[in-house]
């Protein structure tokens, strides 16, 4: 038989993802930052207009997903844990490692808490609209 997943946990997977967007984009960005630089040196011709281009997208979509991101953020308190813990790591694309020191965790209570703002998050019906989620009936 087939394992299914507990529905809280697929939706902190969603949320998840969501949330990583930005860090994707980032990477990805540096990815063609460095052909088109690469592309530069040995073509010097028509060839980086095009990685350029790319490249300008992306930075429209990824200021774009961090304003998302920050807005979902927002419905956390400010000064918390909880959303110290996501900003670290979803807009300045921190490590678990370098979270944990910001923030004096250790790694489980760390993810403890990080799990607690997704699930607080997850909690609010705009939220959940924002990734794609039905509401929760609860009118958060």
């Amino acid at each position: 038989m087939g394992k299914t997943e507990n529905p809280a946990v697929s939706e902190r997977r969603i949320l998840k993802k969501f949330l990583q967007r930005y860090y994707r984009m980032r990477k990805q960005q540096e990815t063609l930052q460095a052909r088109l630089q690469r592309m530069r040196s040995e073509f010097r011709d028509n060839e980086s207009t095009e990685i350029e281009a790319k490249l300008r997208t992306q930075k429209r979509e990824a200021k774009k997903s961090t304003l998302q991101i920050m807005e979902i953020l927002d419905f956390l308190p400010q000064g918390s844990t909880e959303r110290t813990i996501m900003e670290l790591r979803h807009i300045d694309c921190k490590t678990w490692t370098q979270v944990q020191r910001a923030v004096f965790l250790t790694p489980s209570p760390c993810y403890e808490r990080y799990n607690k703002g997704l699930d607080a998050l997850l909690g609010i019906d705009k939220v959940r609209s924002m990734v794609g989620l039905p509401k929760n009936g609860s009118g958060g």
